[in-house]
């Protein structure tokens, strides 16, 4: 025999071999091929922590079917997310991923990593999802190289909903295509009594943020559409006060808030736009479905419908407004392979995309699952729209939010002309976002 064994000593070793290889096996299948941070199997599972401003539901099925790591998830308070967020990451106690409003990556930047060789390529974002995650999430670096610095969870975009009951009323037949439509539907639902006082608006258009949330975003929208420019791309500096776009935007905007107007119809007495569509008191608005969702919740058995929002006449193409977040990852993180690779899994996996259409009722920003949804009256003009929307980077969008809100204020009250709120809000801006 080999070795000098006599056949029972072998057939005494090879069955010691095999019981030390089943327990071997076994306890690996029991820790679930866990390996530690070198990826060697048996180790410490890795954990990554992750936060975000909305409900678990927003990421529990991509956690779930995620065999790279534990995701442990924390939910912060919308209200205190951005301080909070950034109060941890400032003392080196930040989450290796967290969520980020697409309009203000551009300030995340020195705090966030690309995704990095062989993860995700620009060529598959433009393929999977629409052009504006391009726009929003890749960066080019010095040398010109495309970095993907996010990918987005859901893709929201501004709409017209309509009450059914008052267009029907009316014998409006259906909701306005273009600007100049909407004009003419605003003039014949309108109601105001003898004193020039507004009964029923027409639409929650004209006011500031003080009664509409929406209002610069409605206004971003129609200098979008106009082709106003932002900012100057060599210099970063804003530059909307420059031409007549911009203007020609803020006074479409605000002749819907002004009493001497044909078309006045709105002011920021009225209260909240939300509260006013639930009561029936306002015809049209322009909401994300994430605010649709608020409208169902409370008043569920209000007759209302959605529509793309209106665009110019003669327009070559369709532009719309996006509101959305992604998923970034911390430069403070350990395991920044892993970290982006439960990104990718979260923003690409159609199966936990769908599922979190179902949980959050929010668009999808995978354009894989557009086609359903098409013929699906409660999305189709989000997901029609994502396809056409268009954005600016914002590197505080809420201040972006504050300013543009206070140009419209002093515009109503009489303080200052259009031409003088777009300067002095493109010179706030400067001095406070861009420098």
């Amino acid at each position: 025999m080999p070795f000098g064994l006599t056949q029972k000593q072998l057939a005494i070793v090879l069955i010691g071999a095999i019981l030390v290889g089943g327990i071997g096996f076994f306890l690996y299948i029991n820790m679930g091929g866990k390996r530690n941070s070198s990826g060697v199997p048996g180790g410490d599972v890795i954990e990554l922590t992750a936060w975000g401003p909305f409900p678990e539901a927003m990421l529990k099925d991509a956690i779930d079917s995620f065999d790279g790591a534990k995701i442990i998830y924390t939910q912060i308070e919308p209200s205190k997310y951005k301080k909070k967020l950034l109060d941890a990451l400032a003392a080196g106690k930040g989450p290796d991923i967290y969520m980020v409003d697409s309009r203000a990556l551009p300030q995340e930047l020195e705090r966030i990593v690309p995704a990095p060789g062989g993860k995700i390529t620009p060529v598959e974002v433009q393929q999977l999802f629409p052009d504006v995650v391009t726009h929003d999430f890749v960066y080019e670096s010095e040398d010109g190289t495309p970095n993907i610095y996010g990918l987005p969870l859901y893709l929201d975009t501004l709409a017209l909903v309509y009450n059914k009951d008052i267009f029907n009323q009316e014998a409006v037949l259906r909701p306005p295509a273009t600007w100049e439509e909407f004009q003419q539907v605003v003039q014949h639902l309108r109601k105001l009594n003898q004193y020039g006082q507004i009964t029923r608006a027409a639409a929650a258009i004209g006011g500031s943020k003080k009664s509409i949330a929406n209002a610069v975003d409605i206004l971003n929208l129609l200098m979008l559409q106009n082709g106003t420019k932002f900012v100057d791309e060599k210099t970063g500096h804003a530059v909307f006060a420059g031409g007549r776009a911009g203007e020609e935007a803020l006074n479409f905007y605000l002749q819907f808030g002004n009493a001497g107007s044909p078309y006045y119809t709105w002011n920021d007495l009225q209260g909240d736009f939300l509260q006013r569509f639930v009561d029936g008191k306002v015809a049209m608005i322009f909401a994300y479905k994430s605010q649709v969702n608020d409208i169902l919740a409370r008043a569920p058995f209000l007759n209302f419908a959605i529509a793309p929002v209106p665009q110019p006449e003669g327009r070559e193409v369709d532009v719309n407004y996006p509101s959305y977040w992604g998923l970034v990852v911390s430069s403070q993180t350990r395991e920044p392979e892993v970290a982006w690779d439960f990104v990718v899994h979260a923003a690409t996996d159609e199966d936990a995309a769908q599922a979190r259409i179902t949980a959050t009722n929010l668009p999808p920003a995978l354009k894989s699952l557009y086609e359903p949804l098409l013929n699906d009256p409660s999305y189709y003009a989000f997901v029609q729209e994502a396809l056409t929307a268009k954005s600016w980077h914002q590197p505080d969008e809420e201040l972006v939010q504050e300013i543009f809100s206070t140009a419209m204020q002093r515009v109503l009250a009489g303080k200052t002309d259009v031409q003088g709120a777009l300067q002095e809000a493109e010179e706030k801006l400067n001095e406070e976002v861009l420098q």
